[in-house]
């Protein structure tokens, strides 16, 4: 059966593979995880934000993140439709919020921002679980 000679292939596959040696190479290992962070980031985000639809709709969760991070920059506190939030969490739209009060109104500034954090949470992931 096609199924069996699959998992037999990746048997073999897996047996021919050295394995690597994770105390010499951790660093290696983690420039590539910060690689393929970015990567994915870059992706998921030249798939998101090129339609403007999805980046600025008030219906998407982007869309409510930012409509937050604006009343929170012009002083309205935290309120979504013109009302008090208590459904989102403080956390993102402050994060917007201070990205926006930099850098003015921008999503290109929030994407670069999100980036570097999701870097920075691998890089400290990385270093962290070495220890």
């Amino acid at each position: 059966m096609l199924a069996d000679r699959i998992r037999s292939a990746f048997i073999r596959l897996l047996r021919s593979v050295r394995r690597i040696d994770v105390v010499t190479h951790w660093r290696w290992l983690l420039l590539g995880a910060v690689l393929l962070a970015v990567v994915a980031r870059c992706i998921s985000y030249s798939v998101v934000a090129t339609d403007d639809y999805v980046a600025r709709s008030v219906h998407s969760d982007y869309g409510q993140y930012a409509d937050i991070a604006r009343n929170l920059v012009a002083g309205n506190g935290f309120v979504l439709y013109n009302q008090p939030n208590i459904r989102r969490a403080p956390g993102f739209p402050v994060f917007v919020a201070g990205i926006y009060a930099v850098f003015g109104e921008s999503t290109r500034a929030v994407i670069i921002a999100n980036t570097l954090l999701t870097v920075g949470i691998v890089l400290l992931t990385g270093i962290l679980g070495r220890q």
